[in-house]
């Protein structure tokens, strides 16, 4: 787990086994914004990471989960046993967090179960989150979940995928509670259509240039 630099005020943190990848967007005032929290597992190291990059606990203000499920939501109750921090979901996938529902969040399947998450906001398709020098739009990508979203940057290309599309033209599992095949090739389409140049995915390794290729390869593949 090492933080790397994408662009400036923009960081990854490659997940460690199934743990979701973390994007840390840091304004000029040194305040952080988190792009999902992996499982949890790795939260000692993933501090040290942050601290690395001057970011504390007491600077972080937001977590955005791109969707429920345990390796992108587990690690926001560490943050949550800490301080009091901003979560924000798709209203659609919220519920689930809100209940704690381990069928839904899937976190059955990493042995664990889930407290409920308080969701401070429910995002929506076409939402605006600005942060820094970041201008994300919210996309509800529905597929892998019914409340999977992307956060895409128009203005320098950028697109935080989730588990909607991965580099090498890989997609998240479709069949689990909410999952659906149909509604994630439409998903794809739609992403296909946007300039994306840095492709960001929920795991795996990131794209900095050509990000629409693996888009096109993803929804190639699926059909």
């Amino acid at each position: 787990m090492q933080a790397t630099r994408v662009v400036e005020n923009l960081y990854y943190i490659e997940g460690i086994g199934f743990d979701s990848n973390i994007y840390v967007i840091i304004n000029d005032e040194g305040e952080a914004m988190l792009i999902d929290s992996g499982t949890g597992s790795y939260f000692n190291r993933l501090l040290d990471e942050l601290d690395n990059l001057n970011v504390g606990l007491e600077n972080i203000q937001s977590i955005v989960l791109t969707h429920m499920h345990f390796d992108h939501s587990g690690g926001v109750i560490k943050f949550l046993e800490k301080r009091s921090i901003d979560v924000l979901a798709h209203k659609l996938d919220a519920k689930y967090l809100e209940e704690g529902n381990d069928e839904y969040v899937f976190a059955w399947g990493f042995g664990a179960k889930l407290k409920p998450i308080k969701i401070a906001k429910y995002l929506k398709e076409d939402d605006n989150i600005s942060f820094g020098d970041f201008n994300f739009r919210i996309l509800h990508t529905p597929g892998h979940t019914i409340g999977s979203i992307c956060l895409y940057d128009e203005e320098k290309k950028i697109l935080l995928s989730g588990d909607t599309v991965f580099t090498g033209g890989g997609v998240g599992r479709f069949d689990l509670p909410t999952g659906s095949l149909r509604d994630l090739i439409n998903s794809l389409e739609r992403l296909s259509k946007l300039k994306v140049e840095k492709l960001l995915p929920g795991h795996g390794e990131i794209a900095t240039e050509n990000g629409n290729v693996h888009i096109e390869l993803a929804l190639k593949w699926i059909k």
